[in-house]
């Protein structure tokens, strides 16, 4: 890598173009919480990237919000920057991108996937690509190239809530399974119940197949009557909305278990079992028998059970 130099230099003269920008979905003048205070006490400790242009002007490689900093925080015309030379290959670009983030606390899975994304673009050549991403340091990239690619494809909002934490990084797999607006649903659907990971693992699976099955569209299924009252009743809160949902959508994928597990439910409820006795059936029905459990105060209790009922359950 060549090396680069440091100066003053005019923010006018600095083009924001976003082509390095490895959170293109952000808002372009959206500046952290914690950079505004940092900078605020201490000014801007690592300087912005800049690429050198022709006629005096450059491209921003990184540290669009420091930038900003300088101009709506400190009130300077100018920032120290790094400057890298006009002529300095773009594998060396990229890895100051990305080493810039990594040092502020890793790469998230979407700035991995727009860094995939940029590295398809400006490498043509398949096998210099690959060489290139086989050179990086360990663990700037944590998944594979190909999904991240197809990652770096989704719609800018579902990236932000992906990015935010609203979508879990666990359904990134299921999320092909549903077109690009029911992805969008999702995403909603997601925010509306503060789902978590095991939550939405569990229900896109079952909306992309009661979808499918239906030949419907995700917010068409939504105005199914069970699922509509499950999101709408004013009465219950968000984790009480998201469990009365979950179950309904498990109602609509699997009726036939449903059915199954209501009519268990009312022949257990009809033997009227002391309290601390509990009946189940095998996991989905798969075997006819069931499994009975009691619950006893001490050892001592079960003994004096166990005297009276033990030859009986030996002998079943």
């Amino acid at each position: 890598m060549k090396s680069f130099t440091f100066s003053p230099i005019a923010l006018e003269n600095i083009d924001d173009t976003g082509k390095y920008c490895l959170h293109p979905f952000l808002g372009a003048k959206e500046i952290s919480a914690d950079l505004q205070n940092s900078v605020a006490i201490c000014g801007i400790l690592t300087p912005p990237f800049v690429a050198a242009k022709s006629g005096g002007r450059y491209e921003l490689v990184c540290g669009r919000q420091r930038l900003l900093c300088a101009s709506s925080i400190l009130h300077h015309s100018s920032c120290h920057c790094r400057i890298l030379p006009e002529t300095m290959a773009v594998e060396d670009i990229l890895s100051c991108a990305i080493e810039d983030q990594f040092a502020v606390g890793g790469l998230h899975i979407m700035e991995q996937a727009v860094f995939i994304g940029m590295c398809a673009d400006m490498i043509a050549d398949k096998g210099r690509r690959e060489k290139y991403l086989r050179s990086l340091l360990p663990g700037r990239i944590t998944k594979g190239s190909h999904f991240l690619l197809q990652l770096s494809q989704l719609d800018d909002r579902l990236k932000v809530a992906v990015h935010r934490g609203i979508v879990s990084e666990r359904v990134l797999g299921d999320l092909h399974s549903l077109t690009e607006s029911d992805r969008l649903r999702f995403a909603r659907l997601a925010e509306e119940l503060h789902l978590g990971a095991n939550q939405q693992k569990k229900l896109i699976s079952q909306l992309a197949d009661i979808c499918a099955r239906q030949g419907i569209d995700l917010e068409t299924l939504l105005l199914e009557d069970s699922l509509r009252e499950a999101l709408e009743d004013p009465l219950y809160s968000k984790p009480q909305k998201a469990d009365r949902f979950i179950q309904a959508v498990g109602r609509i994928s699997h009726p036939s278990l449903t059915r199954a597990t209501e009519s268990f439910a009312a022949e257990v409820r009809a033997l009227n079992l002391p309290e601390g006795c509990a009946l189940a059936p095998s996991p989905s029905f798969e075997k006819d028998e069931v499994h009975f459990s009691a619950r006893f105060s001490n050892l001592k209790e079960f003994q004096h059970f166990w005297k009276k009922m033990g030859k009986s359950i030996t002998d079943r």
